[in-house]
């Protein structure tokens, strides 16, 4: 009788676990799904002010920000760290398609295999968000049409991301002193090295980085 009264107990104590556990994870999810919510009420907040604010750049800072933590959100819902930055990137490029979609086109190729940490993750997050941001301003004002490329890759422990559009012609005379200044400073951020080159048709920024 012992025996049989402690396997009793063990399995509705059991049954209560699942129970538990069951409505842990519906709460998980529902929380979740809150938490996606507010971050495109807050998109959606910060493009209106973006449209209507005297300095604008102060807004896309935020946009950028947002953006990339929103990214970053969901990537950890379905992996661990070390990120796998073909998923992480994928998912920001899905972002930008859906606020821009139409005239401007992004896309994102990513080197098979590749994972980063949290931090520096999040740093190839920022960095895209930002230089696809000045491309839509820069690259195609007026709503001009065109595409941002993206590609991450690896050379050893070295990474390369470059972020490139084929919008207008780019004078890098025409910077001024605190152009690019987001861009210097997520790349100093993470040890790295940013380049503005000029193509034929629009610019590319490429950011190198160690591991």
């Amino acid at each position: 009788m012992g025996d049989d009264t402690h396997h009793a107990e063990l399995t509705t104590e059991l049954e209560n676990l699942r129970r538990e556990l069951t409505f842990a994870n519906a709460r998980y999810d529902e929380l979740q799904h809150r938490v996606r919510n507010e971050f495109q009420v807050f998109l959606s907040w910060f493009r209106s002010q973006e449209r209507s604010a005297h300095t604008p750049s102060s807004c896309s800072q935020c946009i950028s920000r947002m953006w990339s933590v929103a990214a970053l959100h969901q990537s950890l819902d379905s992996s661990s760290s070390p990120l796998d930055m073909a998923v992480y990137l994928q998912s920001m490029s899905e972002c930008f398609n859906k606020a821009f979609g139409g005239p401007v086109n992004f896309t994102t190729l990513v080197q098979p295999n590749l994972y980063l940490d949290t931090r520096l993750a999040t740093g190839v997050g920022r960095f895209f968000c930002e230089a696809a941001m000045n491309a839509i301003k820069h690259g195609f004002p007026d709503g001009s049409s065109g595409h941002v490329m993206t590609n991450l890759r690896s050379f050893g422990n070295i990474f390369e991301l470059i972020v490139a559009n084929d919008g207008a012609a780019f004078d890098p005379k025409s910077v001024q002193p605190r152009g690019f200044h987001a861009l210097k400073d997520i790349a100093s951020q993470m040890n790295g090295e940013l380049h503005l080159e000029p193509m034929q048709e629009g610019m590319q920024v490429r950011l190198t980085f160690s591991i």
